[in-house]
């Protein structure tokens, strides 16, 4: 039977018996590092920059609206032809496209958007005036279209004249217009932002005025 009360093997070349360790050379393993946080690019990384809202474009804006406006104008113009008669709401379409192409793609709001969205609105009701007159004198007289255009283009006057000729005409151009104004400006969003400007511009010179006569002077 084997002397259990013998010395262990470690005792036997003079060590002291220690519970088991690691190897003395032996390291954990290394944590795992959180994965880097990806960086937003392109359209996201100015809408988080601004907070997720996205950063205004005037340039853009125009040229959404100059866009959605020339197709609501061709829009109004094609009705216009094949119905005989004008529409209102197609006057109303032309200014709140213009608007929407600000809005949408700009990202404006303002007095100045909503200036420039008003003469384009006004630019583009015009040209639908010719569209519209240079369809009427392709169904009367048989000629193509371009013949047609080309001779509104050489008589603006009298083009103006006949349009004109109807006083409801003025309210259509004037409601185009308005409409493209009002909201390219912002419309209500617009109105309360105005007005909270000055109040906080007026709360910011409040706060500032204690700091400002609280330092020592000379």
């Amino acid at each position: 039977m084997a002397d259990t009360n013998g010395p262990k093997p470690a005792e036997q070349f003079g060590a002291e018996a220690t519970p088991s360790q690691p190897a003395p050379f032996a390291q954990p393993a290394p944590a795992a590092q959180p994965a880097p946080l990806e960086q937003p690019t392109g359209y996201e990384s100015y809408t988080a920059a601004s907070g997720g809202v996205p950063a205004p474009n005037l340039a853009v804006g125009i040229t959404a609206g100059f866009g959605f406006g020339l197709l609501a104008a061709i829009v109004y113009a094609g009705v216009a032809i094949v119905a005989e008669r004008e529409f209102l709401m197609l006057g109303l379409l032309i200014g709140f496209a213009i608007a929407f192409g600000f809005h949408r793609f700009g990202h404006t709001r303002g007095v100045v958007p909503g200036l420039i969205a008003a003469v384009i609105a006004l630019v583009m009701y015009t040209l639908a005036i010719f569209i519209e007159t240079a369809g009427v004198l392709t169904k009367i007289y048989d000629e193509s279209f371009i013949d047609a255009l080309r001779l509104t283009i050489q008589y603006p006057s009298d083009v103006f004249a006949t349009y004109f000729s109807d006083a409801l005409s003025y309210v259509f151009v004037v409601v185009s217009v308005v409409m493209a104004f009002y909201y390219a400006w912002g419309g209500r969003q617009g109105a309360a932002q105005e007005q909270e400007e000055p109040a906080a511009a007026a709360d910011d010179a409040a706060d500032s005025a204690p700091a400002a006569s609280s330092e020592p002077t000379a």
